[in-house]
């Protein structure tokens, strides 16, 4: 049986690989050779557990997914943004993802964070805050 935190992050990964954009995705852990083209980094970060009832049952987890769309460098900063707006509205607030014996919650409209440079690339990070309570 699967851990709560594995169901989590299945949750948000079946999610993750439903987006509507034909994009390769760089996975936690996984080994990703770089194209040309665009791509997705995926990272998260979680916070420790929060106790909701004193005698004990299921707690308040929390997190933010963040998914990175990389281009390479030479079109309009609007362009970037665009593409970054589709990927946050893959995931609006109140989204419900299901599996296993947990259901996450997506807590609010996802932000879209200000681009940058990486290399030859334009990153334009969006932070999806989850919750679950398990």
């Amino acid at each position: 049986m699967p851990s709560v935190e594995t169901e989590i992050w299945e949750a948000l990964r079946t999610r993750i690989k439903a987006l509507p954009l034909p994009l390769p995705i760089a996975m936690p852990g996984s080994i990703y050779e770089l194209g040309d083209g665009e791509w997705l980094a995926v990272g998260r970060a979680t916070q420790p557990p929060r106790r909701i009832l004193i005698a004990g049952g299921p707690h308040e987890r929390i997190g933010t997914l963040t998914l990175a769309h990389c281009a390479p460098l030479g079109r309009d900063s609007s362009w970037y943004e665009q593409r970054a707006g589709l990927i946050a509205a893959h995931f609006p607030e109140d989204l419900l993802l299901p599996f296993g014996s947990v259901t996450v919650r997506v807590r609010e409209a996802p932000h879209v964070q200000d681009g940058y440079r990486d290399g030859g690339w334009w990153r334009t990070p969006v932070a999806i805050r989850w919750a679950c309570f398990a």
